[in-house]
């Protein structure tokens, strides 16, 4: 046998795909761009530009985070499946980052100069911050709540995309997904469906709920299945 020969046997018949293809970026990319452009433009039909890009934007961070959250238990399953996960998952995050910066910023931040002329009618200190604000109209426990899940889920989307193509790595971070997922599922459950005062993201959270529901049994029910052929 030749050496070309011997080095030809000694590559695997099917190289594993572990990178993220065309496919899969254009899969969630365009539902998140689209989602952000028609959330930012729609809003300048509302009086409350502001605050209504805020509403709309956590409704594209709920639509992308739905599929992110139901792929979740499947992620090691293949590497288009988990590369799907991680997309979801990031561009989630990132437009709920920006609903999180108009909220701050724009909602919140736009009404500074009010409430430090009128702190009284805010329930503010004389010389107020956002984060007395945010706190007045939200409370303690939702204010700081939102730190949690937001940094949680910022560390969480860098872990899953140094973590590899095939979802395993030490029990610590595999203990850190799986808070995260719980932590952003309940949520987005409490937002949606607790505190909702809109039909539409009403109904998107029991999307949610049932999505995960179905995902989540088919998981813990369906078997697991051979292993593919394609897998590192």
């Amino acid at each position: 046998m030749t050496t070309g020969a011997r080095e030809l046997d000694s590559q695997p018949a099917v190289a594993p795909v572990t990178g993220v293809t065309a496919g899969q970026l254009c899969l969630t990319f365009v539902p998140f761009g689209l989602g952000l452009v028609a959330a930012i433009w729609y809003a300048e039909l509302s009086q409350d530009l502001r605050l209504f890009r805020t509403v709309y934007l956590v409704r594209v961070a709920l639509l992308l985070a739905i599929p992110a959250l139901a792929l979740f238990p499947f992620r090691d399953r293949t590497p288009g499946v988990r590369n799907a996960w991680r997309l979801f998952w990031t561009f989630s995050f990132l437009a709920y980052a920006v609903h999180f910066a108009y909220a701050w910023f724009g909602v919140f931040g736009g009404q500074i100069e009010t409430a430090r002329l009128h702190p009284q009618l805010f329930n503010v200190p004389d010389k107020p911050t956002v984060l007395d604000l945010v706190i007045a109209h939200q409370g303690l426990f939702v204010t700081y709540s939102n730190f949690v899940v937001s940094g949680l889920w910022f560390l969480d989307v860098v872990l899953a995309w140094i973590g590899g193509a095939r979802g395993r790595g030490p029990t610590s971070i595999l203990a850190l997904h799986r808070l995260t997922w719980l932590y952003v599922l309940v949520s987005f459950v409490i937002s949606s469906i607790t505190f909702s005062k809109n039909n539409t993201i009403l109904v998107m959270g029991w999307v949610m709920v049932g999505v995960v529901a179905i995902s989540v049994l088919i998981r813990m029910f369906g078997g697991r299945p051979r292993a593919a052929t394609t897998e590192p």
